[in-house]
């Protein structure tokens, strides 16, 4: 909210997620551009009308700003998004065959570039230690751990190496980031396991980037025992609405 493609892309992601009648909806972060009180309105909004269960993390954007709040974004950096939407929402998610965590990588010592800790291995660890073999690992966060494509030409976040190996050690199959306003499905491979990447697209932003200008996409994925499906829906403004672009299928690697 706050640099939004037009009032009907908001209602066709809207009508178009709600058709899916998805078991949980991800939200990776930058619900808003610049954290002003009525764009949190407008997402808190949003966010209500969605009819499933929502797991969401904070980007960058979502933060105090530093041209318009500076000392609000030292002290409280994300209070206005605890209380009008982070309160609302959860950060993890299990059913009897997958389970979700999210990690908050905003920091409000840089604009844009992300942080993860050694508190972020902590919590992946103590969240999937408890997951029975053969349940499907989720991992969100704003920022990317991984490069996915050295033509995007982005940095990753402090520290994201770290956070990935660990995930990949903690068996996670999916990985789900946003930031790079760029939507793309990928296998990636490291140490010694393969994670598949779903990297949201701009859902109904006009921040678009190169080489994806005016595309606005997000992803629909379904987890089975054996794989992972990712299929991109895109906005077609010609039906004003959004319909499936591609699918891409993934062989899960078994863990324990």
């Amino acid at each position: 909210m706050g640099r939004s493609a037009g009032p009907a892309i908001g209602r066709a992601l809207l009508k178009s997620i709600n058709a899916a009648r998805a078991d949980l909806v991800v939200v990776t972060g930058d619900l808003v551009q610049r954290a002003h009180r009525f764009h949190y309105r407008r997402a808190k909004d949003w966010l209500a009308r969605v009819h499933a269960p929502l797991l969401v993390v904070p980007g960058n954007h979502d933060l105090y700003s530093w041209m318009y709040r500076p000392w609000m974004r030292i002290t409280v950096p994300r209070g206005r998004y605890r209380r009008m939407v982070g309160s609302h929402v959860a950060t993890t998610w299990h059913d009897p065959g997958v389970s979700v965590l999210g990690l908050d990588s905003a920091t409000p010592w840089t604009i844009q570039r992300g942080r993860c800790t050694p508190a972020h291995v902590r919590r992946m660890r103590r969240h999937f230690g408890g997951c029975s073999a053969g349940v499907a690992r989720v991992l969100a966060v704003h920022h990317p751990l991984v490069e996915v494509n050295p033509a995007f030409g982005r940095d990753l976040a402090k520290g994201a190496e770290e956070v990935a190996l660990a995930a990949a050690h903690c068996g996670v199959d999916l990985l789900l980031f946003g930031h790079w306003h760029l939507s793309l499905a990928c296998a990636i491979r490291l140490g010694g396991r393969q994670m598949v990447v779903s990297l949201a697209g701009t859902a109904s932003s006009d921040r678009y980037r190169s080489p994806q200008e005016g595309v606005n996409a997000y992803h629909q994925i379904e987890v089975t025992r054996s794989d992972i499906v990712v299929e991109e829906w895109r906005f077609c403004r010609a039906d004003a609405a959004f319909k499936a672009a591609s699918r891409r299928t993934f062989a899960r690697q078994r863990y324990g």
